[in-house]
């Protein structure tokens, strides 16, 4: 992409990435901010080569990730779930992929709901930083 001057990464994270508000998610929520991380400083290190980043932040997707999961031997919350129920299904995100891209936005939010949960983690940020 650097030599071509042209170009968009996508990388994907989720929306546990932005705010680990959910019990449970210990070792996936710190992969997830990882992903951000990256992503954020990869898009200022490939700016000047014309080359765009940005990060895929899905909240739930209807996908079969449960049936998946139990193939591959991993742990599930329900394991008689085959498909995880949602409105927003993979069309509705490769779209939003598109869209991203063509727009050069950072950040690819698919459940824009799910922000007041980063603005909380900002908020508490903030406080602590102001009580010195």
């Amino acid at each position: 992409f650097r030599a071509l001057g042209r170009g968009h990464i996508v990388n994907t994270s989720s929306m546990s990435g932005m705010a680990a508000d959910h019990a449970g998610l210990g070792s996936y929520s710190p992969s997830k901010f990882a992903v951000v991380a990256m992503s954020e400083v990869l898009r200022k290190e490939m700016a000047p080569y014309g080359v765009g980043v940005s990060v895929l932040c899905p909240g739930y997707t209807a996908t079969n990730l449960p049936r998946s999961t139990k193939r591959i031997g991993g742990e599930i919350v329900d394991p008689s779930a085959d498909v995880l129920e949602s409105e927003v299904k993979p069309h509705h995100v490769a779209e939003m992929v598109l869209r991203g891209i063509a727009a050069n936005r950072l950040y690819i939010i698919t459940h824009p709901e799910r922000i007041a949960a980063v603005e909380q983690r900002v908020a508490n940020i903030r406080a602590d930083c102001d009580a010195g």
